[in-house]
């Protein structure tokens, strides 16, 4: 499963602070019935509130680590790991 940023995608519409709630990037995907937070923006998504029994569905499905797949680890509190527009 492999996701890359589009450089077509634009940082102006990037909404300003700390959170992504209201980012059109922001969105989440569903595995399994396992919602996962996900940036459209960074390609990434997030696999730091996995139960275990969450983990181990994940890795039978994706055959790999979901931590390495879903590296980001504060995007499921809408903690904006872009860096962009930060500046409140």
């Amino acid at each position: 499963m492999s996701y890359q940023n589009s450089t077509k995608l634009k940082e102006d519409v990037i909404p300003k602070g700390l959170y992504c709630s209201f980012c059109p990037y922001f969105t989440t995907l569903l595995i399994e019935e396992i919602s996962i937070p996900f940036c459209i923006y960074l390609g990434k998504g997030d696999s730091g509130r996995l139960t275990d029994k969450q983990y181990d569905i994940l890795k039978t499905k994706l055959k790999q680590d979901p931590h390495e797949v879903f590296p980001l680890m504060i995007l499921w509190d809408s903690c904006k790991e872009c860096g962009i527009n930060e500046d409140v």
